[in-house]
């Protein structure tokens, strides 16, 4: 429960931001607890992980790292 709660988190705040990427794989995740389909989960997490990289090297690229990795 906890786990798809913070999935939950997750798909609000980025859709919040218009990260739209992050957004639906952190649903795809949630729905996946929901359900209780703990089988799929590993590979749920790596696209999430995915998208969340591939945002982050967008952000990077168009605000630079210090908006990333502030000092």
């Amino acid at each position: 429960e906890k786990f798809t709660a913070e999935a939950h988190t997750i798909k609000g705040a980025s859709l919040s931001v218009g990260a739209v990427l992050v957004g639906r794989n952190a649903l795809i995740t949630e729905m996946s607890g929901k359900q209780k389909n703990i089988s799929v989960l590993p590979d749920n997490l790596n696209e999430l992980k995915s998208a969340l990289e591939k945002t982050t090297i967008i952000l990077v690229e168009r605000f630079g790292n210090d908006y990333i990795n502030p000092s």
